[in-house]
């Protein structure tokens, strides 16, 4: 079953914690201008969140609500984090969720999904990548991270 509106029912601790505690490290790399240690948190959150979502299996409940409830409040808390390096994205996935753009971290008591568009483009052609990389962008840098 799929939903576009998620209002709060039950707000997963554990979850909530390991988002406050990320998202507080994050604040500090980026305050002190340590953007590469801020990414790495940026995307372990992500990997939390990814792991959240496999553990509770939602495509297995007759009732996911809570699950996605909790994985749509990590994805716009990701949108607002992830701002600074992926500004784009990050303020279409916030119109999707009809959220704006504020370091504000309380969780919202419902959401409505908008227009899920896709962020981002697969590259699947290696000359497509040959062309970004002569452009000066160095791939091992960025892999790096």
């Amino acid at each position: 079953q799929y939903l576009d509106q998620f209002q709060q029912i039950w707000k997963d601790e554990k979850l909530t914690k390991v988002i406050e505690d990320k998202v507080k490290l994050i604040d500090e790399y980026l305050e002190k201008c340590e953007i590469r240690n801020a990414f790495k948190e940026f995307l372990s959150l992500s990997t939390e969140g990814n792991k959240y979502f496999q553990e509770n299996k939602p495509w297995e409940l007759e009732d996911a609500s809570e699950v996605m409830y909790n994985c749509v409040e990590l994805c716009r808390t990701l949108a607002v984090v992830g701002s600074v390096f992926f500004p784009f994205a990050c303020n279409n996935i916030l119109k999707m969720l009809d959220c704006k753009l504020e370091w504000n971290f309380k969780s919202l008591k419902e959401y409505k999904v908008k227009d899920v568009e896709r962020l981002f483009d697969k590259i699947e052609d290696i000359e497509e990548i040959k062309e970004i990389v002569s452009q000066g962008v160095d791939l091992k840098e960025i892999l790096k991270c």
